[in-house]
This record gives C-alpha cells, sequence and structure tokens, in this order.
C-alpha cells in the first residue's frame, strides 16, 4: 500500500500538532509549579521572618 502525498502531509502535520500540544502542556505546567513553589517558599520564609522577630524581642 503506497502512501500519497496528501496522506505523509497529515500524518507530518499532526504529528507536529501533537508535539506542540505536549510542549504547551509541559511549559504550562512547569510554570504553575514553578509559581506554587515560590508562593510556598515564601509563606516559609515570612513565618521564619517572624518567629526570629519574636525570638529577638526582649521577654517582659
Amino acid at each position: 500500500m503506497r502512501m500519497t502525498l496528501l496522506a505523509f502531509t497529515l500524518v507530518v502535520v499532526e504529528s507536529v500538532w501533537a508535539v506542540a500540544l505536549v510542549g504547551i502542556v509541559h511549559i504550562t505546567a512547569s510554570a504553575v509549579l514553578g509559581i506554587l513553589i515560590v508562593r510556598r517558599l515564601g509563606e516559609e520564609e515570612s513565618e521564619s521572618a517572624e518567629e526570629e522577630e519574636r525570638d529577638a524581642a526582649p521577654s517582659g
């Protein structure tokens, strides 16, 4: 069975779309995870700064 030029073009185009979709999903997931990690680190940093301030304050 011979593959026609149209069928070959369709396979190539669909493959490119599939790769592009996977890339977009990967980039989006990486960005979301990065934002969540930065938020979590920011929360931990602010909590530790508050603890340091309480420890440094002279007790009454």
